[in-house]
């Protein structure tokens, strides 16, 4: 398993800090302080730094994640190097993430399922497969969309 501390950063804080500031913007209608973004998204600004993230130039601001970590089949070949993100989720979607759960004794379940969702990923059980930064960065972002 890779280490984060052994990539080298590539772009500086004050910049990783700026384009989370204007993701949040377009999917939340609010800005943040630097000190708000340092202390709700610290591993988003890392995976920036560290060459990781990135957004689409366009007005939608995509999320696309690099794992640090890839997930690997049985055999050791790679499944996923790299997530990118849906932004959005169709109330007929939401309907089918809630069904089988009871609210009120699931919401764990709920959440996972909205991560995975997000992350395009067929099951919620393949967050087990991601590293502990890497599941993060996907918490991170998909509670923005939440």
């Amino acid at each position: 398993m890779e280490n984060i501390r052994d990539k080298e950063s590539v772009i500086s804080t004050e910049v990783a800090l700026k384009e989370i500031n204007d993701f949040l913007y377009i999917y939340t209608f609010k800005d943040k302080t630097d000190k708000e973004i340092e202390e709700d998204y610290p591993q988003l600004i890392t995976a920036i730094e560290k060459g990781m993230l990135v957004f689409d130039s366009d007005n939608e601001m995509k999320p696309t994640f690099t794992l640090l970590n890839p997930v690997r089949a049985d055999d050791d070949s790679i499944t996923n190097d790299k997530i990118v993100f849906r932004t959005r989720m169709k109330a007929s979607d939401n309907a089918r993430m809630m069904r089988g759960l009871e609210m009120s004794k699931n919401q764990g379940d709920y959440v996972n399922r909205c991560y995975g969702y997000f992350a395009g990923f067929s099951s919620k059980n393949y967050l087990d497969k991601l590293s502990r930064f890497d599941q993060k960065v996907v918490e991170q972002i998909s509670a923005v969309f939440l």
